[in-house]
């Protein structure tokens, strides 16, 4: 079975753009990527990683969107924010010849009735193995060491025989 690369479009929406694409995303803390492909709308920003997942970016509800670049090696991305503050990044082909197509778009897009995603499922779900992984760090060092201290002043203070 193969998955298809192909988004489920909106009626009425038709696409400006598209590219090859790597998203970079923070999960915990450790940062990530997923390669797939990136659509420009006359509605929204979908992105479909290899997977199968689709992200949905309404043009509607963004606030900012300009080239940059991201990570140790300098990554020329695409830099997008949200008016809920959510920061996208994606490495596409061309990222400085976007921007004005995105503005173009977002200047006719209409409000749509699907909520801005906030942080995905599987990313907060990253946050909280990471902080249960932490907490067990802590209370297994708490485990072995705490009977070492507690010993050392009794053992101190313990009478000579």
């Amino acid at each position: 079975m193969r998955l298809s690369m192909t988004p489920e479009f909106l009626p009425g929406e038709t696409i400006i753009k598209e590219s090859p694409a790597t998203r970079y995303y923070q999960r915990g803390l450790k940062g990530g990527s997923s390669n797939g492909k990136l659509w420009l709308t006359s509605q929204r920003l979908i992105f479909k990683a290899g997977f199968g997942y689709q992200m949905s970016l309404p043009l509607y509800n963004l606030s900012r969107v300009e080239p940059g670049v991201y990570g140790l090696f300098n990554f020329k991305v695409l830099q997008l924010t949200f008016d809920n503050g959510r920061e996208e990044r994606f490495s596409i082909h061309q990222p400085e010849t976007w921007p004005e197509a995105v503005l173009a778009a977002k200047a006719g897009a209409p409000p749509l009735p699907e909520a801005l995603p906030q942080l995905a499922q599987q990313e907060k779900s990253a946050n909280t193995a990471v902080l249960a992984v932490i907490g067990l760090v802590v209370a297994s060092i708490f485990i072995c060491v705490a009977p070492t201290v507690c010993l050392i002043p009794a053992l101190l203070l313990a009478p000579a025989s």
